[in-house]
């Protein structure tokens, strides 16, 4: 059978309330019929970039990049309709018989964290260390009690930041992100790219002369 996760709640709710219902199910998942060009038994995905069906390969391993949460909060249950998601399709591949390496990133630095310190009395890096550590390790937990398996590898941004820095300036260099007049922010620039960008979601109908600005994220804005 098809399983489509339905967690209709407010994202209010804790994972802790959802954990015994969910781990007390064994779910199993079916792909589409494969073509007469696929091999049986292989899994058949839609590729977003090129809009069709395509049998994932089997020479390689399969390397996994998933965004992982910004741990500046508890986790909710949009965290929960997300990774239980991804986790069921990893464990078809694993199934199948495919190899899967997973990494997961994690944001432990961010304006919501530092804010979210300042708050509970926190100051500094050491502040905005303590929340990320806390509200990660309390992440993972909650994925844990959804039966949810664990990355391979978990990549956090503080890990990397003269990396991030190199990156963000070569972008400004080439042209293609800008400094925010009213936010003093860096933001990558669409419209410089072109229409290239959200190729791998053509469904979401970026608009490229949007103010950045002015924009959302994923996250939930920080209040000035």
């Amino acid at each position: 059978r098809r399983f489509v996760p339905r967690l209709l709640c407010s994202n209010a709710v804790r994972l802790r309330s959802l954990a015994p219902f969910q781990s007390r199910r064994s779910f199993s998942s079916s792909v589409e019929s494969p073509s007469s060009k696929t091999a049986c038994g292989d899994v058949v995905l839609l590729n977003s970039l090129t809009g069709k069906k395509e049998a994932i390969p089997r020479d390689k391993m399969l390397t996994w990049y998933t965004c992982g949460p910004t741990v500046y909060d508890h986790s909710h249950v949009g965290h929960a309709r997300a990774y239980v998601a991804l986790d069921i399709v990893r464990r078809v591949l694993n199934r199948k018989g495919y190899s899967v390496f997973q990494v997961m990133g994690v944001t432990d630095i961010d304006d919501k964290i530092i804010a979210k310190s300042k708050q509970e009395g926190g100051s500094g890096k050491e502040g905005a260390a303590a929340i990320a550590s806390t509200y990660e390790q309390g992440f993972f937990n909650d994925m844990a009690e959804l039966d949810v398996l664990p990355p391979d590898a978990i990549t956090r941004v503080t890990d990397f930041l003269p990396d991030i820095i190199s990156f963000i300036r070569g972008l400004q260099d080439k042209g293609f992100a800008y400094v925010g007049e009213q936010s003093n922010t860096v933001w990558f620039d669409t419209k410089a790219y072109g229409p290239r960008y959200g190729a791998l979601e053509p469904s979401r109908g970026f608009n490229c002369g949007h103010d950045h600005d002015e924009g959302w994220e994923g996250e939930g804005e920080v209040k000035k």
